[in-house]
């Protein structure tokens, strides 16, 4: 199930352009995602009144109980209904939750470049788990964590809704992919804002791989390297959107140590972390 409106026929997209151009626009935030957002961010809230809104937009609510579905959420009481999940989750787990859902949704349904979206969507909530354990561990915030590694390759997922399928243009589709590659973490930065995303997170995306803003430790960034770096380590690897012959961003030693001293990681601590990723991975089915 998906929402085929936000898939247009257009021609070969120009990255360049694109990023030059302050004026393009990309797939909007799902009004009901911005309303879950804005009630759960500001306070007291009626559980009862957003669950209504919730379910007057049918996709979305299924969406949401799907995600809800596997025992990450559930645990051995299914999650049958939007009040529900806000009580059991909270504000907090029910804002990722959304977005999670928004993302199957809006962003990852897509015929045209199906393989690589279903490749960015699997990669994207692994990070994501391991995200929230590393900042579990170090006693950071779990929720922008979660939703960091949730949305990292958002600049990658949503332009490919603007492609023709890479078949009709083979040679535009390589230099596209490759210019992705090297520019989703801009492009991510202007969805991000137009979504209304916090700017510690937008500001750790857009810094992708950078450990240090204005000379400052970035400690979501930090997460991230240790995360990517630590996923790729159990086999779970960076999606390549048509072959592997892209330019993959690697991860150097340095960085990883680096990141690892601002996280205050010692090498003893990450098999405890690689371990309890993947209980986590396990427990959300992105381990079979």
């Amino acid at each position: 199930m998906g929402n085929t409106t936000n898939t247009v026929t257009s021609p070969a997209l120009n990255i360049q352009g694109m990023l030059a151009n302050p004026q393009s626009k990309f797939v909007p935030l799902r009004s009901t995602v911005d309303i879950i957002f804005y009630a759960t961010q500001g306070g007291p809230f009626n559980i009862r009144q957003l669950a209504g809104k919730v379910e007057l937009d049918t996709q979305l609510q299924s969406a949401i109980i799907e995600v809800c579905s596997n025992s990450f959420y559930s645990g051995k009481n299914p999650i049958r209904q939007i009040g529900q999940a806000i009580r059991r989750l909270g504000p907090i787990g029910f804002r990722a939750v959304a977005m999670q859902a928004f993302l199957d949704l809006d962003i990852y349904y897509n015929p045209r470049w199906e393989k690589s979206s279903k490749a960015i969507k699997s990669y994207s909530l692994s990070v994501a788990h391991a995200c929230r354990v590393i900042a579990h561990h170090i006693s950071a915030k779990q929720d922008l964590a979660f939703l960091m590694g949730l949305l990292h390759r958002v600049g990658m997922s949503v332009p490919l809704l603007l492609l023709p399928k890479p078949e009709e243009d083979l040679l535009s589709a390589f230099k596209v992919c490759s210019a992705l590659h090297m520019t989703h973490p801009f492009i991510a930065q202007r969805i991000l804002k137009d979504w209304g995303m916090a700017d510690e997170l937008v500001e750790a995306i857009s810094g992708y791989g950078q450990i240090f803003i204005n000379n400052s430790p970035n400690i979501l960034g930090a997460i991230l390297i240790v995360a990517e770096e630590l996923i790729q380590s159990i086999g779970i690897h960076e999606p390549m959107l048509l072959t592997t012959k892209e330019p993959m961003v690697q991860i150097d030693k340095e960085s990883m140590e680096d990141a690892c001293k601002i996280l205050v990681l010692s090498s003893s601590d990450l098999p405890l972390l690689v371990q309890n990723i993947q209980e986590a991975l396990q427990s959300s089915a992105q381990i079979l």
